[in-house]
């Protein structure tokens, strides 16, 4: 859906769309590239556990699985990581119900989470 924005003359842009795999999980996946400043929809894939499912529950718009939205404070590519919550340096971070590193400096709900700033715990 777009907004005419009469005042400025331009039309602003929908929510980008985000999906958080299990519940308590610190990130979500961006679905396209997000830009920093753009409002992000972060969706619930109802537990899906393989791609068939995942495509099978996000086919249709549900109502109920919007669990919220956020400004993205950076530019985040494609099916890359944004955070849901704030962490702090040695906190770890969970995703689809697992932990998947530990967060090696401040990370803030809004930013793109990765190997910049993100330190595995595997090897």
């Amino acid at each position: 859906m777009r907004i005419a924005n009469r005042v400025e003359g331009h039309q602003e842009q929908a929510a980008k769309p985000a999906l958080r795999l299990a519940e308590g999980d610190h990130v979500a996946n961006v679905i396209e590239f997000v830009a920093a400043g753009d409002s992000v929809d972060v969706r619930s894939s109802g537990g899906a556990r393989t791609r068939a499912e995942l495509d099978e529950r996000t086919a249709a718009p549900v109502e109920s699985a919007t669990i919220g939205a956020l400004i993205a404070t950076q530019n985040i590519s494609k099916f890359h990581k944004i955070a849901l919550v704030d962490l702090d340096v040695g906190e770890q971070i969970v995703r689809d119900g697992y932990v998947i590193g530990i967060a090696s400096c401040p990370i803030r709900r809004g930013d793109w989470v990765h190997i910049h700033n993100l330190k595995s715990q595997r090897a």
